[in-house]
C-alpha cells in the first residue's frame, strides 16, 4: 500500500514539475524508471499493472509475487588433514562454506605446484603453480565432500617430487 501511495504522489507531482520545467512527462518518467520497474516486479505477468478494483489483492487471488524468501546458510565447517611423505610433512586445513571451500596448506619443504583431484574419477578439478611456497591458500567452487586428494610437487635437491595428501 505504501508503494501505491508513493507512485500516486509521484504521478500527481509529475505534471507540476513538468510544467515548471517546460518539459513533457517523458523526462519525469525516465528519471523515475527504476521505481516503476521495481513496482512492476511485484505483479504477476498475467495481471495488468493498472488493475485496481474493489477489494484487497488477497481477496482477489494471486496478484502479488511472493518476495519474502528465507535463505538459511549453513555455518562453515573446518576439517584438518595431515600427511607425511619421504620429502615433506603436510597439513591441510579445509574450510567448507558449502558453496565453495578454501584450502590452507602448510609444508615443511617448498612446494612448486599443487593438483586437486577427485578420487572416484581421478579427474583433475583444480591446480596451481607456486614459487617455493611453504604455505599457500586456494579457493575452489562447490561444496567440499570427502573424496579429494591433493598432490603437492615438493622441491628438494633441485628436483620436484610428488607428495600425496588424501582429504578423506
Amino acid at each position: 500500500m505504501r508503494l501505491f501511495l508513493f507512485v500516486l504522489v509521484l504521478s500527481f507531482a509529475g505534471p507540476v514539475f513538468a510544467d515548471r520545467a517546460g518539459d513533457d512527462l517523458k523526462a519525469f518518467f525516465d528519471l523515475h524508471a527504476s521505481v516503476f520497474d521495481a513496482l512492476s516486479m511485484r505483479y504477476t505477468p498475467d495481471e495488468p499493472l493498472g488493475s485496481g478494483g474493489t477489494g484487497s489483492p488477497a481477496k482477489k487471488g494471486k496478484k502479488y509475487k511472493q518476495i519474502d524468501e528465507v535463505v538459511v546458510q549453513q555455518a562453515p565447517t573446518t576439517l584438518v588433514f595431515t600427511g607425511t611423505s619421504s620429502w615433506a610433512n603436510m597439513k591441510a586445513t579445509v574450510i567448507n562454506f558449502h558453496t565453495h571451500f578454501v584450502g590452507k596448506i602448510e609444508t615443511d619443504a617448498p612446494a612448486e605446484k599443487w593438483i586437486l583431484k577427485e578420487d572416484a574419477t581421478r579427474n583433475e578439478v583444480d591446480s596451481g603453480s607456486l614459487n617455493d611456497a611453504y604455505n599457500f591458500v586456494f579457493d575452489h567452487p562447490g561444496e567440499f565432500k570427502p573424496g579429494y586428494s591433493l598432490t603437492l610437487m615438493i622441491y628438494k635437491d633441485g628436483l620436484q617430487y610428488p607428495s600425496l595428501l588424501t582429504l578423506h
